[in-house]
């Protein structure tokens, strides 16, 4: 009978154990913050490795009611209301759309975007030489640029999406110091996971990072982040002041448009601005949708010329002075006697 009870008392504890040691182990399976960051930026490191990136998207603006009330008090203080036309100051149009194509390969680059009734800016990098040229369709102005290195025109490209957010990138047409610069984007190990949640369809998990003291002018900023759980990408990034949302961005429907190379087809941002009472409100929303993403594919010699009429105005940088001249076939940059 003592027997019994002793065994009985030994299983118990046995059991106990077990369970205790699987629920330690489930518990330690779920990833770090410091973990999640680093797949997060892992998963983008591919951009550096691809022979040639093409993208071609779409985006449509809503600017919200109180943004263009917002917009127009502001601009009352320098302009009176029979100005503040909607086609000159676009803030106050409920709805716009643009256009935006890029492209990069190991030695040249081409930007384009497309405002209708409003601007087209077209930029490109052959190898040789850096070509801008800009139509504002308001001023009825053109203006052409010409220079002898691609960082004076091409900063910052992948600023014009919502895609690769996460980190600091180096790219050989606008060089950066990413070890430098990472402080401002959050170290893994500074990370905190705060939760999961659901974000935009995807179960996620919830980070948060706080610079440390006196890397950023205020002393309230933080950043959150979004991340697959399932998947370890990033979802969501979001800027936060005070606890209030500032600017959120979003990248969904990741596609794997070659191997290991996966790209958000959905993407946007929230931008969001504080009223008289410091409360954070939307102002604008911006959603892109992407037409064509292509990797490592030749990209036609033509997409990286740009054509110079006679006679128009042109800004020369090559030779290292700042010159302005009407442009003449053959033109070498040179003031004209």
């Amino acid at each position: 009978m003592w027997n019994a009870k002793k065994l009985h008392v030994f299983a118990t504890l046995a059991y106990a154990f077990a369970t205790s040691s699987c629920i330690a182990g489930a518990e330690s399976a779920e990833p770090t913050a410091a973990e999640l960051v680093r797949a997060v930026r892992e998963s983008e490191n591919w951009i550096h490795h691809v022979e040639s990136f093409f993208l071609c998207a779409e985006s449509k603006w809503t600017i919200t009611p109180k943004g263009i009330a917002a917009k127009r008090a502001e601009l009352k203080q320098h302009y009176c209301d029979a100005e503040l036309d909607p086609n000159r100051f676009w803030d106050l149009k409920p709805r716009h759309e643009d256009f935006l194509e890029f492209a990069i390969e190991r030695d040249r680059l081409y930007f384009l975007k497309e405002e209708p009734g409003r601007s087209r800016s077209l930029k490109i990098w052959d190898g040789k030489e850096a070509f801008s040229y800009v139509q504002d369709s308001i001023s009825k102005r053109d203006h052409y640029y010409l220079g002898s290195k691609p960082e004076q025109i091409f900063e910052n490209l992948f600023a014009n999406i919502s895609w690769l957010r996460s980190q600091p990138h180096s790219f050989w047409f606008d060089p950066r110091d990413v070890n430098e610069r990472v402080k401002y984007y959050g170290y893994p190990e500074d990370f905190t996971v705060i939760g999961q949640q659901n974000y935009r369809g995807v179960d996620c998990y919830v980070l948060d990072w706080k610079p440390k003291e006196g890397l950023y002018a205020a002393s309230d900023l933080s950043k959150r982040w979004y991340v697959g759980v399932k998947d370890r990408r990033l979802y969501g990034l979001a800027a936060l002041r005070g606890g209030q949302v500032g600017v959120e961005h979003f990248t969904l429907c990741y596609r794997e448009i070659a191997s290991g190379c996966w790209f958000p087809m959905i993407q946007g941002y929230d931008i969001h601005d504080p009223d008289n009472e410091g409360k954070y409100y939307l102002r604008s929303h911006r959603d892109f949708k992407m037409i064509n993403v292509r990797i490592n594919e030749k990209l036609p010699k033509e997409l990286f010329r740009i054509e110079l009429k006679d006679g128009v105005k042109v800004t020369d940088e090559r030779s290292g002075q700042r010159i302005t001249n009407e442009y003449q076939t053959g033109f070498t940059g040179r003031r004209k006697n």
